[in-house]
């Protein structure tokens, strides 16, 4: 043996341990992840997974006994709910044909190459970044605030979800579409327009329509989800009926039926459909027989592009009076809009009177954590004896008077004087108040572009709107408030017991306004529940796949048992496993991150089994020709084929399932999903509602993008920036 393979035998030698020693290290690093995530999970959920586990099956058990009583009663709910459900349906299918349209045009103009406008390129794909990154549920929880209840803030989340998603999918078919056709439409002189009708469109629209099925599946469950939160549908029937309790368990099993049934057959007719989409992708054949399928496939092809839109056409026009869109002009509380967006870029200085003992206090967005100290006020209130007043800016002025009065002077307008008299409030303003004032006997309310007035028997109170974030980095009894960054990083010591950092950074992540520790805490939760059940999921799903794969399990009756609970885990919505979770293992991120691991057992299990099915066997049969065991085949035959395309897999769930742990967060009660809902059911702190979004659209985008580059690094080997 020469000494240069003796040498080359060494160097591999030497890179086969070190990488035997890197995946050693990785596995370790992993599992070590797994079980610390697993102990966090169960020490913040309101209870135990090892106490919860014998109650497992409590909640099942009670919806069946409540049911089968009442079984002759099933059929008459199924009816019942029925016409819900084509709701649930209407909201989940006019989202998808309404999201589909805005991502065709965002998609075109956010592809190099067809984008009227290039430099404008980056900034649709942020649009679309952000579009896609904020869950359905925050949106809906936004418009019912404006819009009220029902199907239309459902199906304005979707749609506006739906067209970020797909966005992205159809410029990514787009930047494969061949220029030929684009080119040669141009050199006609065809427009932009023109250009992209009848040079591009052709092209993707059998990939559009794939994925638009494939997202009608994903906004059946949304409609359900986001019906759970006031949104209209089967979602709102489902938790009025848990809701009860037993006595009311039947109602949810009709539900739940519903549900199942209308999951997995539209899941079998959308695979079906984009099937039957690749079939003329085959047919490139000179038969006869050949010629005479394409030719029907254009006729067919030319009636559809007439048909479709007619259909889409008189589709919407159904919705338009199903949904009672005429009717939302009245129906929405335009005054709640103008708050949300005051609000959310804005704070409020309260100055509030206590009737009963006259004391006046001012705290930020009437807090007690936000209260001046020592009674001090703001220097735009002035005290002159009894009276206090309050300069709202632009001639408002609002003075506090002795015996529970007030005077509001408005510009143009004149005064305003109201009493409280026994126990009515009285005004000057007669039986016909102008629509910017409320008065009932108990209440008086003025709102204005300067503030707003509350009066009653109790309290007085003004507010006055200012820009920004108030006490966002340390609240009044930190020793920082008011100071530059200059002098806490280079000052000398303020507070005489710590460092200036140190203790900057100790009021800041105690801040008791915006909790900013328990933000991070509840963003963790919400990664943490993606992370423990996807990748726990995938751990499941693995040899599972190979026990359903017909390649490597003989046994029929257990390959057809593994796919009927894929199919079953996949059909079950992930609102349904939180719900049935919740009841043994109380809200918290443990619950949430268990009801994803069981939704994507079912999907990973399917999508593991096919891959699997697929690989090559030339591989195989070599390890099998070294004598190695079954274990060992499995090992360095099967896996190392599979391995790239599982991960990709994996890590692109990884990042869906982020969104939905904000949304289960939400429901079950864990992670930044609940801070989330509990700042907007409040409909006080409209910036908190701010931060906490801006801060989910982060989190999704990091998460999107490490996701990516990672799937890029398995599939090509290195990353790539676009």
């Amino acid at each position: 043996m020469s000494d240069d393979t003796a040498h080359v035998q060494l160097a591999y030698a030497s890179l086969l341990r070190r990488k035997r020693l890197y995946s050693g290290v990785i596995l370790a690093v992993f599992v070590m992840l797994m079980v610390a995530g697993f102990n966090i999970a169960n020490d913040r959920n309101a209870g135990g997974f090892w106490t919860g586990l014998p109650s497992l099956f409590d909640f099942p058990l009670d919806v069946f006994a409540d049911t089968v009583p009442k079984i002759s009663q099933l059929p008459g709910h199924l009816l019942r709910f029925f016409p819900v459900l084509i709701e649930t349906i209407n909201i989940a299918a006019v989202s998808t044909l309404i999201g589909v349209a805005f991502a065709v045009v965002l998609a075109l103009f956010s592809t190099h190459g067809l984008a009227p406008w290039p430099r404008m390129i980056p900034v649709f794909r942020r649009l679309m970044d952000a579009m896609r990154a904020l869950p359905e549920i925050v949106i809906a929880l936004v418009l019912i605030f404006v819009l009220g209840g029902g199907p239309v803030p459902a199906m304005i989340a979707i749609a506006l979800h739906t067209a970020g998603a797909l966005g992205k999918l159809f410029s990514e078919v787009n930047e494969n579409a061949d220029l030929k056709p684009v080119e040669g439409l141009a050199s006609v002189g065809a427009n932009w327009l023109q250009r992209m009708w009848l040079g591009v469109l052709p092209q993707v629209v059998p990939n559009y329509f794939s994925y638009a099925l494939l997202r009608f599946e994903i906004n059946i469950r949304a409609s359900s989800i986001l019906g759970f939160v006031g949104a209209g549908g089967l979602g709102y029937e489902l938790k009025n009926a848990i809701s009860w309790g037993l006595g009311k368990y039947d109602e949810a099993a009709a539900i739940f039926i519903l549900l199942f049934v209308t999951i997995v057959v539209v899941d079998q007719i959308s695979s079906l459909l984009r099937n039957r989409l690749t079939i003329m992708d085959g047919l490139r054949g000179t038969t006869r027989s050949t010629r005479i399928s394409v030719q029907r496939f254009m006729q067919h092809k030319r009636l559809s592009s007439l048909v479709y839109p007619c259909a889409a056409a008189v589709y919407l026009g159904y919705i338009f009076f199903a949904f009672d869109l005429p009717g939302l002009a009245e129906r929405a509380r335009w005054e709640n809009a103008q708050v949300l967006i005051r609000d959310s870029w804005s704070h409020k200085t309260h100055i509030t009177r206590d009737n009963r003992t006259g004391n006046i206090t001012a705290a930020i967005e009437g807090e007690r954590k936000g209260l001046y100290p020592d009674e001090a006020l703001p220097d735009w209130v002035t005290r002159a004896g009894r009276a206090t007043e309050v300069d709202l800016g632009d001639g408002h002025t609002v003075t506090f008077l002795a015996n529970n009065a007030l005077t509001y002077e408005v510009p143009d307008f004149g005064t305003i004087t109201t009493s409280v008299e026994g126990r009515e409030v009285v005004t000057n303003l007669g039986d016909t108040p102008p629509d910017w004032v409320s008065v009932s006997s108990t209440r008086l309310a003025i709102t204005t572009d300067r503030g707003r007035v509350s009066l009653t028997r109790n309290r007085t109170e003004v507010f006055r709107y200012f820009p920004g974030w108030e006490l966002f980095f340390f609240t009044f009894e930190s020793p920082y408030y008011g100071q530059s960054i200059f002098s806490i990083l280079f000052g000398s010591r303020i507070d005489p017991v710590i460092p200036n950092i140190s203790g900057a950074w100790r009021d800041f992540w105690g801040n008791e306004m915006w909790r900013h520790s328990d933000v991070a805490w509840a963003i963790g939760e919400t990664i943490l529940m993606a992370f423990l059940g996807t990748f726990g999921a995938a751990l499941i799903a693995l040899p599972l796949g190979f026990l359903s794969a017909r390649r490597f399990s003989s046994i029929w009756s257990v390959r057809f048992a593994l796919r009927r609970l894929f199919d079953f885990l996949r059909g079950v919505d992930g609102l349904i496993w939180t719900i049935a979770l919740s009841r043994p293992f109380g809200p918290g991120p443990l619950t949430g991150a268990l009801a994803i691991l069981l939704t994507d057992i079912g999907n990973f299990g399917k999508l593991f089994r096919e891959a699997l099915e697929n690989v090559e066997t030339s591989q195989i049969d070599g390890v099998k020709a070294t004598g190695a065991n079954r274990f060992q085949v499995f090992r360095f035959g099967v896996i190392p084929q599979v391995a790239p395309v599982l991960m990709s897999q994996v890590l692109y769930s990884l990042e869906s399932n982020v969104r939905s742990a904000t949304i289960i967060g939400a429901i079950s009660g864990g992670g930044i999903g609940l801070l989330l809902t509990q700042a907007i059911i409040t409909q006080k702190d409209w910036e908190e509602v701010t931060y906490y979004i801006l801060l989910i659209i982060l989190m999704v985008s990091v998460m999107d993008s490490v996701s990516s580059k990672l799937r890029r690094l398995l599939i090509d080997g290195k990353t790539k920036v676009k």
